[in-house]
């Protein structure tokens, strides 16, 4: 298909209409005569642009424009008042239009584009809706201050953008459970991590962390926890605090020792520590009791404990 005659529009009664992966490069203005459309799948065509009437589509729910060859959406698509599913991936989009932020978002997905930023008040006006915003591989720098009242929020993927700080309101994002904040430029994380009482998977691999905050140790669901390729000087003490820690990967880590204190980790089941600069492993591994993957590739490790395994 390389187009789509207006008269398939103009009847209102279509509900939904998948036309995927062909040679679609515009839709017809009479697009918004859809007052029934809840389903409009475009992902793998040749889109350059959306009309505006597309914001008359009152009942569109879900809206699937990924692999197309958008550099920016329609303020008008604000006025899609039942809105919840946006998918935008790999495309070339430069910015977000803040007047999505008076749709019920609950899902965004805009990874593989060129966005520096999140538009005034867009978190604020999903702050009741927005449970998935997956924003990899884009040119963020910065994130607005109120990305805290983003309270439903769920999961967030940032990896792979040129972060180089985290606003201090990342503290309220109280619902959160999967965090990606992988190959970045992050040099520190907000003092106080003590309100992602949710959070099980954090990503922080390929960043320029030196530190890690003592409140990291407060976040006691946390499962997976990903620190390959930054500059810590040590395991921090806050990471050997957490109960159901099952992953720790320290690929690549610059310094040369883990504290004794790692032995507590009592739920681990994976330690990476693959072309590390660690030069042995504490005797306390021993008394992990449920640890089945130990990668060890490409380091400096002379020996491993005895008893390790056992």
């Amino acid at each position: 298909l390389r187009s789509l005659p207006p008269p398939v529009f103009e009847t209102g009664s279509l509900t939904e209409l998948a036309a995927g992966s062909n040679h679609i490069a515009a839709l017809p203005e009479e697009i918004g005569l859809c007052n029934r459309l809840a389903i409009l799948g475009l992902s793998g065509n040749a889109l350059a642009a959306l009309p505006p009437s597309i914001g008359q589509c009152s009942a569109l729910r879900t809206l699937r424009l990924s692999d197309n060859r958008l550099t920016a959406l329609p303020d008008s698509l604000g006025g899609c008042a039942s809105l919840t599913e946006l998918y935008v991936s790999r495309n070339d989009l430069r910015a977000l239009p803040a007047a999505v932020g008076c749709c019920p978002l609950v899902t965004v997905a805009a990874t593989n584009n060129a966005l520096t930023g999140l538009p005034d008040g867009l978190c604020a006006g999903l702050g009741g809706s927005l449970s998935s915003l997956s924003l990899s591989d884009n040119r963020m720098a910065t994130l607005p201050e109120d990305i805290g009242q983003l309270r439903r929020l769920v999961t967030l993927n940032l990896n792979g953008n040129r972060l180089t700080a985290l606003p201090a309101s990342f503290a309220r994002l109280g619902q959160l459970v999967t965090l990606g904040l992988g190959a970045n430029r992050i040099a520190s994380l907000p003092a106080d991590l003590s309100g992602l009482t949710q959070l099980r998977t954090l990503q922080l691999g390929e960043n320029r962390l030196s530190l890690l905050p003592s409140s990291l140790g407060a976040c006691l669901e946390l499962e997976d926890l990903g620190l390959a390729q930054n500059v810590l000087l040590s395991l921090p003490p806050a990471a050997c605090r957490l109960p159901r820690l099952r992953s720790l990967v320290l690929a690549q880590a610059k310094f040369t020792a883990l504290p004794a204190e790692a032995g507590s980790l009592s739920t681990l089941l994976q330690l990476e520590v693959s072309g590390s600069k660690l030069q042995s492993l504490p005797d306390s591994l021993c008394d992990l009791a449920c640890l089945r993957s130990l990668r060890a590739s490409d380091c400096r490790l002379a020996a491993l404990p005895e008893g390790l395994g056992r």
